[in-house]
């Protein structure tokens, strides 16, 4: 298979709870924010893919395996997932372009009986290299019996099937004992005309409002999803005091999650850019490295702290409201046995106070860490403040 995916039980990390393949080479890979059951992929090929891990073993082909235990060898089989649901198939529901992102942004409420309202069908979009945004409607993920019979989310749950072999229209794309579906509902062109040339490399809903998208490109750009005018439409690589003769591409972005006024940006000169959501110049300029920066992210829990990574494998961590707000208060280079650090993102820990970073290697390694929120803060005075 081009594309394997492990999925961790991180209690239990002597072997994957889940092992995910596909027949084409995955781009971006996330999960769904209230039903972590559901995944989904964007494909270099240009398709959408799905993964309901709720599905039984013996649904998918399987392989053996040997688990070092105490006293022995603990044989098991493990099930080899192909996707629940493919856009492959429809030539019309696919990218021309490679797919950079897949992101959840809003879902539909359902009326049930009594009048109660609950969230069922997720929106789904996917973005390509050239700024082309497919919106998706995400029906279905329910569960199967033994009998081919499904358990009902609602609406969204899928018909019997298998009992007598009739296949519909909307089960074309779809494993044969799924009941997850994907049906494009919207195309928009993220990029103006003067910009079509440009190469994507990622996007960011406002958190304020879903319906505006920041889009890492030759620049960041500001765009609505309904076409209404954005105010900056663009923000910009330099300040009124600070003029740049190149125009470096965007490598990441990032939303603050505990102040929805910050943009974090990365570019591929090694910059790092902080600007307010409202104001198209930056706050900060920060040159982090002589190599690309190939992510940043905020800190779930910790207003004003920053981790990026550059190509290298160099992890800073930034602390904006101590007295020096451009120097990192950490900064080293992440190795394992099997390489460089790669790709990293951070979550909140279940208890709330901490955040755990998880970090990707050559090799296929991986590594989470639990980052207390006082070890990372600058010593001295802080003003969190400062904007």
């Amino acid at each position: 298979y081009p594309s394997i995916v492990l999925v961790w039980n991180t209690n239990d990390p002597r072997t994957p709870d889940r092992i995910l393949v596909c027949t084409s080479s995955l781009t971006t890979i996330t999960t769904s924010p209230i039903r972590q059951h559901i995944v989904y992929a964007g494909t270099a090929s240009g398709s959408v893919c799905v993964w309901d891990l709720r599905e039984p073993n013996y649904r998918h082909k399987t392989i053996a395996s040997s688990l070092v235990v105490e006293g022995g060898l603990e044989s098991d089989k493990i099930a080899i997932r192909s996707p629940s649901f493919t856009s492959v198939w429809n030539p019309s529901d696919n990218h021309e372009n490679p797919v950079r992102q897949v992101c959840v942004v809003g879902h539909n409420a359902v009326t049930g009986a009594g009048g109660s309202k609950r969230d069922e069908g997720e929106q789904l979009i996917s973005v390509d290299s050239k700024g082309t945004i497919f919106y998706w409607l995400v029906s279905g993920g329910a569960a199967a019996h033994d009998d081919g019979q499904r358990v009902g989310e609602g609406s969204g749950a899928s018909p019997r099937r298998g009992l007598d072999g009739r296949i519909g229209e909307a089960d074309h794309g779809s494993n044969f004992h799924s009941s997850v579906r994907l049906f494009k509902s919207a195309t928009v062109n993220a990029l103006p005309s003067s910009r079509r040339g440009d190469i994507v490399s990622c996007v960011e809903f406002f958190p304020s409002d879903p319906s505006q998208l920041a889009i890492g490109a030759s620049q960041v750009l500001h765009i609505n999803r309904f076409g209404s005018l954005t105010a900056p439409s663009s923000y910009t690589h330099h300040s009124l005091y600070s003029q740049v003769s190149s125009v470096p591409p965007v490598t990441s972005l990032s939303f603050g999650p505990l102040d929805s006024r910050v943009l974090l940006a990365s570019y591929e000169d090694g910059t790092l850019r902080l600007f307010l959501r409202e104001e198209a110049e930056p706050k900060l300029i920060i040159t982090a490295s002589t190599s690309p920066l190939t992510r940043v992210r905020a800190s779930p829990t910790s207003k004003w702290i920053t981790f990026a990574l550059d190509g290298q494998g160099t992890f800073f961590v930034f602390d904006h409201a101590a007295g020096v707000k451009t120097s990192p208060v950490h900064k080293s280079v992440i190795k394992s046995a099997s390489g460089k650090c790669t790709v990293f993102d951070v979550a909140q820990d279940s208890r709330g106070s901490d955040a755990k970073i998880v970090m990707g290697f050559e090799g296929g390694q991986l590594q989470v860490h639990t980052v207390p929120s006082d070890s990372v803060k600058a010593q001295g005075p802080r003003n969190e403040m400062w904007l």
